[in-house]
């Protein structure tokens, strides 16, 4: 495959638009950042007009596949009868209370656009809450891209040290972040004990699902609410992925551990552009009080919000049967890779869950954050470039997500696929 159009269309890019793609991460695309000029139900078509079977699904947001009926329905509704009004709306407190009936301990809601801008919500709530201006988060787990919460993924000692990732990255913002290793109550009881009524907030991801499909140890999660109640901290869950996904009402429901505050995007809104704060009435009441400034022109706009409607109330459905019905066809799918692996006597873990999930060419799992930035994924990399010939899109990190869209069939076709791919690429 020469993936010419794209090839071409990419140097074209590079003349106008900085970095010729719209974010870091899509740059690293092999063997060249891919334009695609259609997306329907599983499968995505580029501009070569080469057809695959998506595992991408743009990060994780397309939850429903791509161009869902129900989803373009209500969108095309929305767009003829007024796109964003710079007021209020029907469908804000609509889908607010769709979402509280989902969300488990989640008294209000309030919405930004990205998920970077609502770990900004999260945080300065959590600030104001308590009077504190500490953060503790934790090493490789990813919060967005602002200054002061985007630190080296490396990073992560038992001192909470952090280093910056970007040229151009203020150091300042930095100094009231400690960032510890991961699944380890003690070194955040010593953090505490260290910075006694100083910290505002502990964040995390509550399954690493951007950062190696690591789930957190048994207790680990409820250690942490236990930890945070008496130190009066806030707890905030990042569930940007894991929203929508691995369960209905997310990790909170998939653990039974409930935070004061979690973050939701991605899935949300099955595809355009919304993020979510949810959590205690006690914390986000101090937006409606004054306390905490929040505003954007496109929070809650209609559309992004038409779109989340129709997604939840598709997830929604038959007590939650899509997402049933997608954990079992990603468990499907991981069983045939690590079938694969074995009948090629390739070293290879599949972690992670039904819906999102990880896979190393690599004898052990990966349970701490050391493990990945010390693994080398080059060989990886090569293998997702022999699942394009064979119709298979994948993420050149490891991740893989799985949709609603997706069938039986398209699971055993890409299993085929990978093990051809895998023979191809043998390490």
């Amino acid at each position: 495959m020469s993936f010419a159009k794209s090839r071409e269309w990419f140097a074209r890019a590079q003349k106008s638009l900085a970095g010729g793609t719209s974010s870091v991460f899509r740059k690293k695309q092999k063997p060249t950042p891919l334009y695609f000029t259609k997306g329907e139900g599983s499968r995505v078509w580029d501009a070569d007009g080469t057809e695959m079977i998506d595992y991408t699904l743009a990060y994780g947001p397309q939850i429903l596949g791509h161009s869902h009926p129900a989803l373009v329905a209500a969108v095309q509704e929305q767009v003829a009868i007024g796109q964003t009004y710079g007021a209020q709306c029907e469908l804000e407190f609509i889908v607010a209370e769709k979402l509280l009936s989902i969300l488990p301990g989640c008294e209000r809601v309030t919405y930004a656009t990205t998920g970077s801008e609502a770990v900004q919500v999260a945080l300065r709530l959590a600030r104001a809450k308590t009077g504190r201006s500490k953060i503790v988060r934790f090493a490789g787990h990813y919060h967005g891209w602002m200054d002061n919460i985007l630190v080296d993924p490396r990073a992560g000692g038992e001192l909470g040290a952090c280093r910056t990732v970007s040229a151009g990255q203020a150091e300042g913002p930095l100094q009231d972040v400690l960032c510890l290793p991961w699944n380890d109550l003690k070194v955040v009881e010593a953090a505490l004990a260290r910075y006694p009524g100083e910290i505002a907030a502990v964040i995390l991801e509550p399954f690493l699902a951007n950062g190696g499909g690591i789930e957190p140890r048994p207790g680990y999660l409820q250690g942490l609410r236990d930890i945070c109640t008496a130190a009066d901290v806030v707890l905030i869950f990042d569930e940007v992925i894991t929203g929508f996904r691995v369960a209905l009402g997310g990790a909170a429901e998939l653990y039974g551990v409930t935070p004061d505050l979690s973050v939701f995007g991605k899935a949300v809104a099955g595809g355009f552009p919304l993020s979510v704060v949810a959590g205690k009435a006690a914390i986000l009441d101090q937006i409606a009080e004054g306390r905490v400034f929040h505003a954007g022109t496109l929070n809650g706009n209609p559309i992004s919000l038409a779109a989340a409607l129709a997604t939840l109330t598709e997830l929604e459905k038959d007590n939650g049967a899509a997402l049933k019905r997608v954990r079992q066809l990603g468990e499907r799918l991981q069983d045939g890779m690590r079938r694969v692996y074995a009948e090629r006597g390739q070293p290879g873990v599949v972690q992670g869950r039904g819906s999102v999930f990880w896979t190393y060419l690599r004898a052990t799992p990966i349970d701490d954050n050391s493990q990945l930035a010390s693994y080398d994924g080059a060989p990886y990399v090569a293998l997702t470039e022999a699942l394009m010939p064979e119709g298979v899109l994948v993420m050149g990190s490891g991740r893989w997500y799985v949709s609603t869209a997706h069938t039986a069939q398209d699971i055993d076709l890409t299993v085929k696929a990978f093990d051809r791919a895998l023979a191809q690429r043998q390490v």
